[in-house]
């Protein structure tokens, strides 16, 4: 007996999550890597000046790579889902749909099937690969820096003010400003390590001098206080680089940690069904645009219940899954009014 063929619903449903999956892998490639150049452009440029030539830049774009996924993949499903809805809605895909009678299973089953598919992946790498990914990310970030400033083959601008650089005779030289005036640096020998704190400088046949301070010491250490730049390593250190099972239940930090890699992996259920709909019924731009926008709001809502939650106001739990609770609620919204957009022919 030959098989039969799919019928026209379930047919329609595999074209439709096939161009879904085609579309996010383009989509997690594009999103990952802009997110990438944000941050060692932005928020970590300080780090990746210190460090220059000695960056193991390839093991830090995997490993950020690896770590920018747990984000990425739930957005991923918003993005996907809103641009291949709302193409079909511009080539009149839906008023063919519409037409032949099709049920609406047939169209949001393949945007759950692709969060559901993507949030699967998503919590796998919260709860396993990430947080062993973020300390090594770390700790390469931190010895590159070092490393890089010691070295200081090339003038260095130090975060929070001044340079670093070795001459030709191989003493190492740092101008650090001082109110009104600066201070002079040299030294035969530096070593240097970084933390959230600042720089620590260790010096060998130093001399420094400055308006007020003329010194020449065998050894010395000295502490360069680089103000915010450099506490953001701490976003390296627990809770975010400890696995699920080592985290703290009795901090409320540790167990906001817990609930959100859950909570954010599981909104990609809901980022699906919101670009489904919007993209149903308001088209491929819109879709993204409204989407960006739930996107700032979902993140704004997550970070002030993680401030709140951390002060010892509310649950930490419900913090972490208030906006996949809210998102879930406005997609639920939203949905039928984009599907009575589309005009039967």
């Amino acid at each position: 007996m030959s098989a039969r063929a799919p019928g026209p619903g379930l047919g329609f449903a595999l074209r439709l999550f096939t161009a879904l999956l085609g579309l996010s892998a383009l989509c997690l490639g594009l999103l990952v890597a802009a997110l990438l150049a944000g941050q060692l452009l932005g928020p970590l440029a300080d780090l990746v000046r210190l460090a220059g030539p000695a960056l193991p830049l390839g093991a830090v774009l995997a490993e950020g790579g690896l770590v920018l996924l747990e984000g990425a993949l739930p957005l991923v499903a918003l993005v996907a889902t809103g641009l291949v809805f709302g193409r079909l809605r511009g080539e009149g895909g839906w008023v063919a749909f519409s037409g032949l009678g099709l049920r609406p299973a047939a169209a949001w089953g393949p945007a759950l099937a692709l969060g559901l598919a993507l949030g699967g992946a998503a919590l796998a790498l919260a709860h396993g690969a990430v947080p062993a990914a973020v300390t090594r990310l770390g700790e390469r970030l931190q010895r590159a820096a070092a490393a890089g400033l010691a070295a200081a083959d090339r003038e260095v601008p130090l975060p929070g003010g001044g340079v670093a650089r070795r001459d030709g005779a191989g003493a190492f030289w740092a101008v650090l400003p001082e109110g009104e005036g600066a201070t002079l640096l040299r030294a035969a020998s530096a070593t240097a390590s970084l933390d959230a704190a600042g720089i620590r400088l260790q010096l060998t046949d130093a001399a420094l001098w400055s308006p007020r301070l003329r010194l020449r010491v065998g050894q010395a250490t000295v502490h360069l206080n680089t103000g915010p730049a450099h506490r953001r390593l701490g976003m390296f250190g627990p809770p975010n680089a400890l696995p699920t099972a080592a985290l703290d239940p009795r901090s409320r930090h540790h167990r906001f940690v817990a609930a959100r890699r859950s909570a954010q992996a599981a909104a990609a259920l809901g980022w699906a069904w919101l670009g489904a709909a919007l993209g149903l019924g308001w088209g491929a731009a819109r879709a993204v645009l409204l989407g960006a926008l739930g996107v700032a709001g979902a993140y704004e809502l997550l970070r002030t219940g993680e401030l709140a939650a951390r002060a010892g106001f509310g649950s930490p739990e419900l913090a972490a899954w208030a906006p996949t609770l809210v998102l879930v609620l406005v997609a639920a919204l939203v949905w039928p009014r984009a599907w009575r957009r589309i005009e039967p022919t």
